[in-house]
């Protein structure tokens, strides 16, 4: 009887013992799933969105493609930059409806244009103006902002 009694106890005890093995486990899991959706979450939102304007016709929209080149090569997956080109003079094509309701959209009338996030960028299209208002636009800002 005292042994049945001592295996009893033991059993009790290892199936005690897995269960908080199993529940650590899965603590610990679960603290790695919610880390992993937080991170891609931030990572998701920390983008700035950049639209960008532009014509081959226009005559100053060779320096500002410089400028936005060089922004993507310093900001990189940071930064999602659409270049739409638009009617600018007569030799240009129409433009799409698509292209039509973003510039009215975001009342794109001279070229270049640049939008940030959204909002239209107002300050002159210097290369160290454009990157100072993408950086303000992060949420955590990467390393080349700081």
């Amino acid at each position: 009887m005292a042994k049945r009694k001592k295996t009893r106890i033991r059993r009790k005890r290892k199936r005690r013992e897995k269960t908080l093995l199993l529940t650590k486990n899965s603590t610990i899991i679960s603290l790695i799933i919610i880390f992993s959706i937080i991170m891609l979450a931030t990572y998701l939102k920390n983008r700035v969105e950049i639209i960008y304007f532009r014509s081959d016709n226009c005559g100053v929209v060779g320096i500002t493609d410089e400028i936005m080149e060089d922004l993507k090569d310093m900001l990189g997956i940071n930064i999602d930059v659409k270049t739409i080109n638009v009617k600018f003079s007569t030799q240009d094509p129409e433009d799409t409806e698509e292209i039509k309701i973003l510039r009215e959209k975001y009342n794109v009338i001279g070229l270049p244009d640049i939008i940030i996030n959204g909002e239209k960028f107002k300050e002159s299209f210097t290369k160290d103006n454009i990157f100072d208002e993408i950086c303000n636009n992060f949420i955590i800002k990467p390393t080349v902002c700081l």
